[in-house]
């Protein structure tokens, strides 16, 4: 998807609380999506004197993140930093306005940090700044920034899936039990048809195998990372999906016809597809896998329960 790493730039005022804040919490939740070796993140402040250390209790507010500011030095914003950025987020709308009044040029790029990240946050969300206030805003100001950037990470992942299917394709990753192995040709010309990438987890051959290890497999493939989506099958395509549902990460949907599959995508965001061989057909798999991989999640409110599905795993 991207042969460079693409700069996205945090501002607020100073740049000794918010906004370095935010640039570490941003890259523990792009590390968290596997996408801390796409996106390279940093901060300026607007009015900032540079050289200026991080606020203490910013120090001690990202210590409980497991994150360090105690090496953090101010710089202030300027034309470089901004041509560099490919998106720039800012605390508040009057950041936003100063952005856009200093450097028109990057009209396309700025967004409030609230906008970018959308449902439950918005436009009108506000990062509001704790210079001078005691350490208990600076805990509550780091874990508002925490929750806005852990969803503007979703957003950039939905959006590595989108932009990969427009250039470079997929990466699909198959696994299946010996029930299975009749459908994998059917489904990996689907996924070649489209454009994309065909990872075949297994197994070689018709013997006797147990679907959780290759569920398994899969699932790890595409939690990692390393694999965009997957497709498991086994005879009812309901042992292989359990046993991908265990690994952390993971939203498998059996589906049977191509409402449900779509569905899974639009509403549920389901990153591994199981289909069931003596369920489904050759023919009727391959619409299945057809409408899987060419729908895209909506967001919105269905982030939101996506979100609660997510946190059932903690």
């Amino acid at each position: 998807m991207m042969n460079e790493p693409r700069h996205i730039l945090l501002v607020c005022t100073g740049n000794t609380c918010r906004s370095p804040m935010a640039a570490h919490l941003l890259q523990l939740a792009l590390k968290g999506h596997n996408l801390d070796k796409h996106f390279v993140v940093s901060s300026a402040g607007i009015a900032a004197v540079p050289g200026q250390p991080a606020a203490a209790h910013a120090i001690e507010a990202m210590a409980a993140y497991g994150a360090s500011l105690e090496g953090h030095r101010s710089r202030s914003l300027d034309r470089d930093l901004v041509d560099a950025a490919w998106l720039i987020l800012t605390m508040t709308q009057d950041h936003k306005e100063s952005v856009l009044r200093l450097f028109p040029q990057a009209q396309e790029r700025v967004y409030t940090l609230g906008e970018f990240a959308g449902e439950p946050f918005g436009p009108a969300w506000e990062v509001p700044d704790p210079y001078g206030q005691s350490a208990e805003v600076y805990r509550s100001t780091g874990e508002a920034l925490r929750r806005a950037l852990e969803r503007v990470a979703q957003r950039l992942a939905e959006g590595r899936i989108m932009e990969k299917r427009g250039v470079s394709g997929l990466k699909v990753a198959f696994g299946c039990d010996h029930a299975g192995i009749d459908l994998r040709e059917p489904i990996r010309s689907v996924v070649e048809e489209l454009g994309h990438s065909f990872l075949d987890f297994g197994p070689k051959a018709a013997e006797s195998v147990d679907y959780p290890d290759f569920g398994a497999k899969v699932a790890r493939t595409v939690a990692s990372g390393e694999a965009d989506l997957g497709i498991v099958v086994c005879g009812t395509g309901i042992g292989i999906s359990i046993a991908a549902n265990k690994v952390k990460g993971i939203r498998a949907a059996l589906c049977s016809e191509t409402y449900s599959a779509r569905m899974s995508r639009e509403h549920n965001n389901a990153n591994v597809l199981a289909l069931g061989a003596r369920v489904v057909g050759p023919g009727l798999a391959q619409e299945i896998v057809r409408t899987f991989l060419t729908t895209e999640f909506a967001g919105g409110r269905h982030q939101t329960r996506v979100d609660k599905i997510s946190a059932l795993e903690e």
